[in-house]
């Protein structure tokens, strides 16, 4: 769950950038759709570029993101900010990381604004070839500090199964992760056909149901 700090005044309107849609891009900036993906397809002669998603990764992207939550207990809204996949230590045994580090403003549907951030460590496994997701260790000054290579890996959040998708032409990586009672599903539309791509824009989704949750997190990335 990302950190969420306490409401500020709704900012006056002002002209944004129009977010990405991933399933159509003459969609209104009032949705950030992300389609129900097929299956993924892969062809066992074909090997997911995984190099070439990792190192597209670097740097910094806007983000556009929609909540939507069936329960009362879990906001819906819009959440706009910038995310940053940084080179770092964790893991290094294994492969490469870079510390995720999500800032922004969540605008919900209730009319509160709410400032948040999360961190994950994403990390591409060289030696077995597979993208993972880890969970950063929380600490007591998590709302004031910024990303560094203190920042420490904690547990597994997901490993991508990678494949190739019919529908949206790419490759794409799908993952799940059980924490007590509430299940994540996320699927990965990572905007890449083959090796050598650049890749500018890509999109998240992920699927949670639980006790006390039920709820869709539509998030699309544009390269800054």
């Amino acid at each position: 769950m990302p950190y969420i700090e306490s409401p500020l005044p709704t900012p006056s309107a002002g002209t944004a950038e129009q977010p990405f849609s991933l399933s159509r891009p003459e969609a209104s900036s009032e949705q950030v759709p992300v389609p129900q993906p097929s299956m993924p397809t892969s062809d066992p002669a074909t090997t997911a570029p995984l190099s070439t998603i990792f190192d597209s990764l670097s740097g910094t992207w806007t983000l556009h993101r929609r909540l939507t939550s069936q329960l009362p207990g879990y906001p819906c809204g819009k959440f706009t900010g910038t995310a940053s996949f940084t080179p770092h230590p964790a893991l290094a045994e294994t492969g490469s990381s870079y510390l995720y580090h999500e800032t922004g403003e969540l605008q919900t549907d209730s009319g509160l604004v709410l400032r948040a951030n999360q961190k994950y460590i994403y990390h591409h496994d060289t030696t077995n070839e597979k993208l993972a997701i880890w969970f950063v260790k929380p600490r007591d000054d998590e709302a004031d500090r910024p990303g560094s290579d203190d920042d420490e890996a904690d547990y597994l959040y997901m490993e991508l199964e990678m494949g190739l998708d019919a529908t949206l032409g790419g490759w794409t990586g799908r993952g799940d992760h059980l924490c007590e009672m509430d299940f994540y599903q996320g699927f990965f539309d990572w905007r890449v056909v083959q090796a050598g791509d650049e890749m500018r824009r890509f999109g998240i989704q992920y699927k949670v149901k639980g006790p006390q949750k039920d709820y869709l997190s539509e998030t699309a990335y544009v390269k800054q």
